[in-house]
This record gives structure tokens, sequence and C-alpha cells, in this order.
């Protein structure tokens, strides 16, 4: 039968490294700690920056501060936000599902661009051939969002094995025709 041995007492050598890694632990959380107050102070300093130039926490000018805005920043915000007004007015959804339906085995779609100033849109793709390229050109024409649809550059990859290529499409955006509500005039 063994002998039991009931001496839970560490050896010499393994109390120094539950040692170490309690003084590496403390030093962690002490780093940790200082990281803290350090990152706090430095956002407490930039709220109070802009509180001074007039712009909330959030990002967003109160109207009421909007009297100490020099002319070019409230130009500069009436652009951006006529920028971002006629990106929102882009019919993305009707885009997307038009350029969806006109991709098909043979081309593939690396990007979309567009320009909501000009109206216009550009695509990056990658067709297997120069008939399939064309196809998909006429494709897109045959849609009812686009028009003045150009291939206006196309390259051969001549470094992969299958030889595709890569074009780019520049198009316009149709005007959406605004639809006036019809008041019925009843006779009286």
């Amino acid at each position: 039968m063994r002998q039991l041995r009931f001496n839970f007492a560490p050896k010499r050598g393994e109390a120094y490294v539950s040692y170490a890694f309690l003084a590496a632990s403390i030093l962690l959380a002490s780093y940790v700690g200082w990281l803290y107050v350090t990152v706090a102070t430095a956002q407490t300093s930039a709220d109070a920056r802009l509180t001074k130039l007039g712009v909330a926490s959030s990002g967003v000018l109160h109207p009421s501060d909007r009297g100490h805005m020099t002319p070019s920043e409230s130009n500069d915000d009436v652009n951006y936000e006529r920028s971002v007004s006629d990106q929102l007015a882009v019919p993305w959804d009707d885009l997307f599902k038009e350029i969806e339906l006109s991709v098909d085995d043979e081309v593939i779609l690396l990007g979309v661009e567009s320009d909501s100033v000009r109206g216009t849109v550009s695509f990056v793709a990658e067709a297997r051939s120069l008939t399939a390229m064309i196809a998909y050109a006429r494709r897109l024409r045959a849609g009812k969002l686009l028009h003045d649809i150009e291939i206006k550059n196309h390259k051969i990859i001549t470094q992969d094995s299958l030889r595709p290529v890569r074009f780019v499409i520049h198009s316009r955006l149709r005007p959406r025709v605004q639809v006036q509500p019809t008041t019925s005039a009843q006779p009286g």
C-alpha cells in the first residue's frame, strides 16, 4: 500500500513563481488603471473644447449655438447637409436591383461609385470576354434607371489564365419625375 502525504506546502522554487505572477498581475492592473485615467482626462478636455466651440459631445451643433459660427463655417455645414441629402436622394434600392439583374455568370461586379451632384454612376466589373462585357452594357442600357451608358476603358488581364476583361462603365441617372397629387374637382 502507498503512503499518503498530507504536506501541501510548496517546494522551494514553486513559491517564487507564484510571487512573480502576482507581481506581474499587479503591475498590469496598475497600467490599465493609469490608461483609464489618462483617456478619461483627455476625453474631458476634448468635451470642454467642443463645448467652447459650440458643439455638443454628440457632435451635433445646437441651433442656439449657430450664432457663434462664422459665415464660412455655416456655408460649409449647409454644403455638407446638401451633399448628404443628395446621396440620400439616390434611389439606391432600385439602382442595386437593376445592377443585380444585369449581372450574369459571365460578369462580376467589383465596385459601384455614385456622384449625386453630377448624377453619375460608375461601375468597375470583370467579364470573361469582350462579348460578355458588351452584352452587360446592353443589359444596363435596357434598364429604366440609367442612361448615357459608356464603356470608358477596359483591360484584358493577361496574368490570369482565363484572361478576363476588367472594365469601367460610366452612366447617368435618369431624372426622377415628381408626381404631383391630383385633386379631383367635385361638381358643386
